[in-house]
């Protein structure tokens, strides 16, 4: 009788290498790893490197509750050009010379901090009735996208560099679907030259950072050596801002079906966690059995249910 293989379960962080999308990255992660079940957590576009983290087996179920947020950045805009896809991949529509200082082009950037309205851009996965951007602006369409709420929680500049062009080079921290290439293309026109973004690197996505990234190369190597679960983060390292609740051995099959987690089926609890509050169940064996909500801050007696379990996982 054929041994059946357990499929690979975990968060993988790749580090993302430019001109691959981010569905092109996880294509290839469905190849090395032998399950269709993969997809990340937030786009990264074809000229950004770094950071991508990315779902893969049944941990694809855990994916909203995973913290991919702040993002940081590091960034390089050219100044006195302007494209259609406001990054200099795109056909430019617009040059003209910067003659801005140092201290001009700091503060138009230092503009873009805070809570602010951005319009995405027409060459991003942003959706508009049900239809990718990019798709209507590879077929010269445009239609009005409507602004959404960001935050830019810190941008600072590193360098300001002057030769055939001038090239700004800046580190920021922001929330989930902020544009970088919007912020370049709009300081720039702040500045009154125009900007494209010419390079961006991801090195921090929420608790996941550039040191924790795999290339590509890597992954295929663990592969072939049928070694790639290695390269996974277990669930409950990657969900670790969630309290654990250890539920004991006997009771481990009853909860996995379903059932509510009672006071005398968990063990080692501490009642400082909020009602509705999400909370990791592991079992005695350090097994992650899934996700449940804390409902026994007044629990008692041994049959009073502490936590109602929303999310379990299929072993």
């Amino acid at each position: 009788m054929k041994k059946s293989v357990r499929e690979p379960t975990g968060i993988l962080v790749v580090d993302k290498p430019p001109s691959l999308t981010s569905h092109d990255v996880v294509d290839e992660i469905r190849r090395l790893s032998g399950t269709r079940k993969a997809g990340h957590c937030g786009t990264l576009d074809p000229i950004g490197t770094g950071v991508l983290v990315i779902m893969v087996g049944r941990a694809t179920r855990l994916a909203e509750y995973l913290k991919v947020d702040p993002k940081e950045y590091e960034v390089e805009m050219v100044l006195g050009i302007e494209t259609d896809t406001y990054d200099i991949s795109g056909k430019i529509v617009s040059e003209k010379q910067c003659v801005a200082g140092d201290d001009e082009i700091k503060k138009a950037l230092e503009k873009y901090t805070g809570t602010f309205f951005q319009v995405p851009p027409m060459v991003s996965a942003k959706k508009v009735k049900g239809v990718p951007l990019y798709k209507l602006a590879r077929k010269g369409v445009e239609v009005e996208r409507p602004p959404k709420v960001v935050t830019v929680y810190e941008l600072q500049v590193l360098d300001i560099s002057r030769n055939n062009k001038v090239i700004v080079k800046f580190r920021i921290s922001c929330s989930r679907g902020t544009y970088i290439r919007s912020i370049c293309h709009d300081a720039g026109i702040d500045i009154g030259c125009g900007a494209a973004l010419s390079g961006l690197v991801r090195t921090k996505s929420g608790i996941f950072t550039i040191e924790n990234a795999r290339s590509l190369d890597e992954l295929e190597a663990l592969s072939k050596e049928g070694r790639f679960q290695e390269a996974l983060i277990p669930p409950q390292e990657a969900l670790r801002n969630y309290q654990e609740i250890t539920v004991r051995q006997g009771y481990v099959a009853r909860v996995m079906n379903g059932e509510p987690v009672q006071l005398r089926m968990a063990k080692g609890l501490k009642f400082n966690i909020k009602r509705g509050e999400i909370v990791i169940l592991m079992d005695e064996r350090n097994r992650f059995l899934g996700l449940g909500k804390w409902v026994g801050e007044i629990a008692r007696k041994p049959m009073d249910i502490v936590v109602r379990p929303f999310k379990i996982m299929s072993y």
